[in-house]
């Protein structure tokens, strides 16, 4: 099978797979054979019938589907291994020459019989690791807070006015806050990591990806909702806001979650020495925040019994997106 790779900056990979007349008569022979046993065609006992008689037997958007499914698991296997990509979503599947159908029935017009008669070009999107640049990262770090900074006057003049407007302050005050907890200074030092590398760490992402972490946070929100039992039109009601508003908050939490998983996965690469071969974002948060108490970091204990290849960071609740073959 003839494969073009496009592989982009932001982590983006086309992948142009081109079959030919007979790739594609193997595939539908193959799908052909897989029917065969479960067809009853009189006269014939079940599996020994001509394959053509058994091929007329299976609906044409059955057999058009499962063979392109077929070419395109080929195209794309190939492809990865040719390219030694390592893909972090499902791919999508696209045919470029069924592009402006508008309905299944014309799909079918445009793709079939016409794949085993002159060959089939099929595209397939994937997405990889952008490509990061971690300069400035450890300064981020080690210049992240445990708690919230207390304000110093500059002068005598600032000092005074601060007393003014502390005291005003204080009559409106019944309690000072309370102090933070070891807990809690994690937590807020955890946070101020995280946000200091996301400003820090500047790269790329693919809009589709960001699209694809925004529809699984909002049916994730959905889900919470309803187990709750109350409607998600009831809860949108009572927050004042439309699907449309939600979408777009969660657009930008699922950018972040997306810029803070890419980020440590690149800083586990770099300190690999540091980290197992299948580290948790856990590891290297916990490895983050002894660096920025200034203390020495400890080492994840690694499984002798593992190949020396990268560390491959994933979250707990690690997710891929997942994404139907299009025709």
């Amino acid at each position: 099978m003839q494969i073009k790779v496009d592989t982009q900056k932001n982590g983006t990979v086309v992948i142009s797979a081109t079959a030919s007349v007979d790739e594609a008569i193997a595939a539908r022979d193959q799908v052909v054979a897989k029917y065969a046993p479960q067809m009853k065609i009189q006269g014939f006992r079940p599996g020994k019938a001509p394959k053509a008689l058994i091929e007329k037997s299976v609906k044409t958007d059955k057999l058009a589907e499962e063979t392109l499914s077929i070419l395109a698991t080929q195209g794309y296997n190939q492809a990865i291994i040719e390219n030694k990509l390592n893909p972090i979503t499902q791919p999508s599947v696209s045919i470029p020459a069924a592009k402006d159908a508008q309905t299944t029935e014309d799909s079918l017009k445009v793709i079939w019989p016409k794949a085993i008669e002159e060959g089939i070009e099929i595209e397939i999107l994937t997405f990889i690791n952008p490509e990061i640049s971690l300069e400035g990262w450890e300064k981020a770090v080690t210049s992240a807070k445990s708690e919230p900074a207390i304000e110093v006057a500059k002068d005598i003049k600032e000092a005074k006015e601060k007393g003014k407007k502390n005291k005003k302050d204080s009559e409106n005050v019944e309690e000072p806050a309370p102090e933070l907890t070891p807990e809690q200074k994690d937590q807020y030092l955890e946070d101020n990591i995280l946000n200091a590398l996301v400003t820090e760490v500047k790269f790329e992402l693919p809009d589709a990806l960001v699209r694809g972490e925004t529809d699984h946070l909002l049916m994730h929100h959905i889900e919470t909702i309803q187990k709750l039992g109350i409607s998600y039109q009831d809860f949108l009601n009572s927050q004042q806001k439309t699907i449309e508003d939600v979408h777009n908050e969660l657009t930008v939490e699922a950018e972040k979650n997306l810029r803070i998983r890419f980020i440590l996965g690149e800083i586990a690469k770099e300190r690999r020495d540091f980290f197992a071969d299948n580290a948790t974002l856990r590891d290297v948060m916990n490895y983050l925040r002894q660096l920025a108490k200034g203390e020495k970091p400890s080492p994840v204990e690694k499984d002798n019994t593992s190949d020396k290849s990268e560390p491959h960071v994933h979250d707990e609740q690690e997710h891929h997106h997942d994404h139907n073959h299009q025709h």
